[in-house]
């Protein structure tokens, strides 16, 4: 599956990395409409298995970026959390090969979840500039505050449905 996508990714003008999306990675993101994650994960090559540390769901641009946790910040963001380091957050999908060279000439890195996108001010006002670290970076980079407001939010409205969704696959 992996070579079929890699092949015809490169065909339209796209590369796939091995090992998925370079990061820390800056440029735009957009967001998933409500409901749209849940329908998603069945239909996913792999199994998305429960992070109860995790604060989203997100799609990148490769195949190879599912399952991974990586953390973004938001500096174009108006509402909650601007400029702060936001994660974990868990890679449950990806994008058909054929927009990826559309999406990267247009700056996409991401599409995060509607609960996170509500309060960053995306929701409803179309994309803004973001840096998404990998797991590794994003953990040595946020402050004792941020990582307290992650768990804190954890916690709170949303996430519990994600890992109720998760065990019921």
């Amino acid at each position: 599956m992996n070579l079929i996508v890699a092949v015809v990714s490169v065909l339209l003008g796209a590369t796939i990395p091995i090992t998925g999306t370079d990061l820390p990675a800056t440029g735009n993101a957009t967001y998933y409409n409500p409901g749209i994650f849940e329908r998603v994960i069945p239909n996913r090559p792999i199994e998305i298995t429960d992070c109860p540390e995790c604060v989203g769901w997100a799609a990148m641009l490769y195949e190879t970026d599912l399952g991974r946790n990586v953390y973004i910040q938001c500096s174009g963001c108006t509402g909650e959390f601007k400029d702060e380091i936001v994660g974990p957050i868990r890679i449950i999908d990806c994008d058909n090969p054929r927009n990826i060279p559309n999406k990267l000439s247009r700056d996409w890195v991401i599409d995060i979840d509607t609960w996170l996108a509500k309060r960053w001010g995306l929701w409803q006002w179309g994309p803004r500039e973001v840096t998404v670290y990998s797991e590794k970076e994003g953990l040595a980079l946020m402050t004792e505050q941020e990582r307290a407001l992650s768990r804190m939010e954890n916690d709170n409205e949303g996430h519990g449905r994600y890992r109720e969704f998760i065990r019921s696959l």
